[in-house]
């Protein structure tokens, strides 16, 4: 087992910058896949962008769990992804008007589409644990981030880990860089992401504050 200090961090799908500045300051991460469900946590499936007219979220639409008794508590696994309104079709389509005019849009896009696809094809992901598990790990590489992370329930021999499961990652406020849109609604921070890579490319990394991890 490492004896590098432990960080536990939440699911969250296309994360906001802060999250990923987060994540780069630590030396070893658990995101917790047992994370109970709550209809309220709506940051687990939905993130923000900037489009024409300014800031706007996109939602995947979930299947809500229902737990077998009162102490059964249902967990975000069992959360279902659904096909309501072919969100996957919306999501791509709103991505394309929000930053098809940006440098790396192109080169970048399809990389994601084991994320943006039908949730009835057999190869897409079960829940929305594992389509925020795949959308992570399309990400960070292009972030560089070396931090050693693993996507597991959290083991009690592990409860003194730095939790921040509910820590509020949008207040965190990136330095600014280039947005397309940025002469017509000004810097916008705290956005997805996807933000920073479609602008900004390999780029993107140099927003992140790095450490160097000693294996």
């Amino acid at each position: 087992m490492s004896d590098l200090p432990l960080t536990v961090m939440p699911v969250r799908l296309f994360a906001p910058i802060g999250y990923y500045m987060a994540l780069a300051q630590q030396q070893r991460v658990v995101v917790d896949t047992a994370m109970p469900f709550d209809k309220r946590a709506k940051a687990v499936h939905r993130y923000d962008i900037v489009d024409t007219q300014g800031r706007c979220q996109l939602t995947v639409p979930i299947n809500r769990p229902h737990s077998g008794s009162p102490t059964d508590r249902p967990l975000w696994t069992d959360a279902t992804v659904s096909r309501h309104g072919q969100w996957w079709r919306l999501h791509r389509t709103a991505l394309e008007s929000a930053y098809g005019r940006t440098p790396f849009f192109e080169y970048l896009i399809d990389r994601f589409d084991t994320v943006l696809c039908d949730p009835a094809d057999p190869a897409a992901a079960p829940n929305v644990v594992e389509l925020a598990r795949r959308a992570d790990a399309l990400i960070r590489p292009l972030l560089l981030l070396d931090t050693p992370v693993e996507w597991r329930p959290l083991t009690t021999e592990e409860a003194d880990a730095i939790d921040l499961r509910r820590a509020d990652f949008t207040l965190t406020a990136p330095q600014p860089y280039w947005q397309v849109r940025q002469s017509k609604l000004g810097f916008q921070p705290n956005l997805s992401i996807l933000d920073a890579l479609f602008n900004l490319g390999p780029e993107a990394a140099l927003l992140l504050p790095h450490r160097l991890h000693l294996r």
